[in-house]
């Protein structure tokens, strides 16, 4: 290749796919790899006529850091977002409670406090009162594709890990 020209834009779409977007956010890289590419991980989108914009999530799951309101669902678990920014969760015989916004960071990792309560089949008595602890919501957003782990505080034990999709009906079997 003895075109300079081709080499950069060879080497600037290497460094955009396979480096940390913050190097190429506002460089010659997101130039050199047209107006907008898709890695799976950022967007970089540039305005009409030139300039930067930056960079932001390509599917709109995660704007301005914040996980924007909806449902996630997956095998035996539901997560809605809501648009104050906590969220509620469904599992087959459990239900938890996010209470604050998940922000995660550039990398799409999140780590924020909630509730787990355990629910059970058949009647309940009146006076039972729910088993209700406190958990760890830990994961990653990268697209339309959530991995989250729940840890009961306190002891870590892994109550779950699954995998969620952005817009996809959960997969749930409630006990009853």
């Amino acid at each position: 290749m003895s075109n300079p020209h081709v080499r950069t834009q060879i080497l600037c779409l290497v460094v955009f796919l396979f480096a940390p977007a913050s190097l190429c956010a506002g460089s010659m890289c997101g130039a050199a790899v047209g107006a907008s590419i898709t890695t799976g991980r950022l967007l970089e989108t540039r305005p009409e006529g030139g300039g930067n914009m930056g960079t932001k999530w390509g599917d709109e799951a995660i704007v301005k850091g914040v996980l924007q309101a909806g449902t996630w669902g997956g095998k035996h678990i539901a997560l809605e977002v809501n648009s104050r920014g906590g969220a509620t969760v469904e599992y087959d015989c459990a239900h938890g409670k996010i209470g604050r916004r998940i922000v995660p960071d550039r990398s799409g990792r999140f780590d924020v406090p909630g509730t787990h309560t355990e629910e059970s089949g058949g009647p309940v008595r009146q006076d039972a009162q729910p088993h209700t602890y406190a958990v760890r919501y830990t994961g990653r957003v990268r697209g339309g594709r959530m991995s989250l782990t729940v840890t009961r505080g306190g002891t870590g034990k892994v109550i779950g890990t699954y995998t969620l999709v952005r817009g996809q009906e959960p997969s749930l079997f409630k006990c009853r």
